[in-house]
């Protein structure tokens, strides 16, 4: 076998490779070998006619075929193993020439890794946002709690919905005579505000009393997402109850009812110390953002077009994700051209991540930064948690599926990422926005 290499631009390899006569005609003996099993020939069992008869009832065109592919999948992996090039892509293969009695001699043109000379990452100064952590937020917090632990009573008056009201209620949303499931719920506890609703809802429902039931038409707006959007369908709204909320008064009480403490004075303090851990969080995370921030703008080299357009589909499917658990797939009512529209405008980020890509990998080869399988089971197991599955389960499928080694360059590039941040120096500053307690307010559950 021979291989020549060359470049082909833009990230990319020509491999061509020369397969000689003898392993063209022992693929073809194998190729003929194993087709006769199968051939008819008057006068003979299948499969036991003389070989010389059975070529002649075999498809010659297909038997070549079948000895290409053999002889490029057998040799191309070698050539590229041989020729130490690092692809990332799928090959693209032309025929160059073919002969039963002569050579095989073919191209392959692949993706493959840029060369890339990174720049000194060795102390990156940046500066991050990072909210101090006000007695209000906490406050906020302990509110945010308190409301969710509201309870409902019935208000014994004989009026009709004014806005503000909590009530209980069911509606239905119908287009084109037919019920539309993500538009319709029962038994379903609303609060009347405006901008909690599509325009026109509860400017439609008020004045309703308990029992009644109403129908009103209402266009959905032309930004609205998915297929509802632009129509004007009818809804049919039923009143069960008007209702008042009932906060609960802080005490030890309500302490032991929303959480695992026993006072009030613990609960506020495990709220400060989660609100602190989820701002500090926050900057580390924020911090490593602009690290990669940096890091993609070291990365001058063309981009192989396969890590791009591969990068692109994630963000796509990411974003399908996204909406489908409200119920919307995005993409359903959308041309081929809307489509293409919406990867074109994810190609920046596509880019930009595949730049960090590959500067975190040019790092982790420049460090020596190895990845243990401890380190590969500490990976699994927080992905367990996260998932719910059984660690074991878990890494049983990863294995299945071929996906341990696309992990371990993950927690590689994770590595890399962490290393140069503990190398940057970081300057932490408010936030211009005074209203930046509200991110840190949020708690997880």
């Amino acid at each position: 076998m021979k291989v020549d290499v060359t470049s082909g631009g833009n990230s990319t390899a020509i491999l061509e490779v020369t397969v000689d006569s003898s392993q063209v005609r022992e693929s073809y003996d194998k190729s003929v070998k194993n087709a006769i099993k199968f051939v008819t020939v008057p006068g003979f069992r299948k499969g036991k006619a003389p070989r010389k008869l059975a070529e002649k009832e075999l498809n010659v065109e297909l038997i070549k075929q079948h000895i290409v592919e053999d002889l490029v999948s057998a040799t191309l992996q070698k050539a590229v193993v041989e020729k130490e090039v690092q692809v990332v892509s799928s090959p693209d293969v032309e025929i160059v020439s073919f002969d039963l009695d002569g050579e095989l001699v073919y191209k392959a043109v692949v993706d493959v890794m840029p060369e890339i000379e990174l720049g000194n990452y060795d102390g990156f100064e940046l500066q991050v946002e990072k909210p101090e952590l006000k007695d209000e937020s906490v406050e906020r917090a302990l509110e945010n709690l308190r409301e969710k632990s509201a309870s409902f009573d019935e208000l014994d008056e004989d009026r009709g919905l004014v806005m503000g009201d909590f009530a209980l209620v069911d509606f239905d949303c119908i287009d084109d005579g037919k019920k539309v499931p993500q538009g319709s719920a029962a038994n379903y506890q609303m609060e009347l505000k405006e901008d909690a609703f599509i325009p026109g809802f509860v400017e439609n429902i008020v004045g309703v009393k308990k029992g009644e039931t109403k129908e009103f038409n209402i266009t959905f707006p032309e930004d609205y997402p998915g297929a509802l959007k632009g129509k004007n369908v009818v809804f049919k709204f039923t009143l069960h109850r008007i209702e008042s909320k009932v906060l609960p008064e802080y005490n030890d009480e309500f302490a032991k009812k929303v959480s695992n403490f026993e006072t009030m004075e613990e609960l506020r303090l495990d709220i400060r110390k989660r609100m602190s851990d989820n701002i500090e969080a926050r900057a580390a995370s924020d911090a490593e953002a602009k690290v990669c921030e940096r890091l993609a703008g070291m990365i001058t080299a063309e981009l192989p077009e396969s890590m791009v357009l591969r990068e692109q589909q994630k963000l796509m499917d990411r974003m399908a994700h996204t909406y489908s658990q409200y119920g919307v797939d995005i993409f359903k009512n959308l041309t081929d051209e809307q489509i293409l529209k919406f990867a074109e405008d994810k190609r920046p980020e596509a880019e930009a991540k595949v730049k960090v890509e590959l500067a975190l990998n040019s790092i982790a080869d420049k460090e020596n930064i190895e990845v243990s399988d401890s380190d590969l089971d500490d990976k699994i197991r927080e992905i367990s948690v996260e998932i719910g599955q059984e660690f074991g389960k878990l890494k049983t499928n990863l294995k299945k599926n071929g996906r341990m080694e696309s992990l371990r360059a993950v927690i590689r590039q994770d590595k890399a990422l962490k290393h140069v941040s503990s190398l940057s120096s970081v300057t932490y500053i408010e936030p211009v926005d005074k209203g930046e307690q509200e991110n840190a307010d949020e708690l997880e559950d």
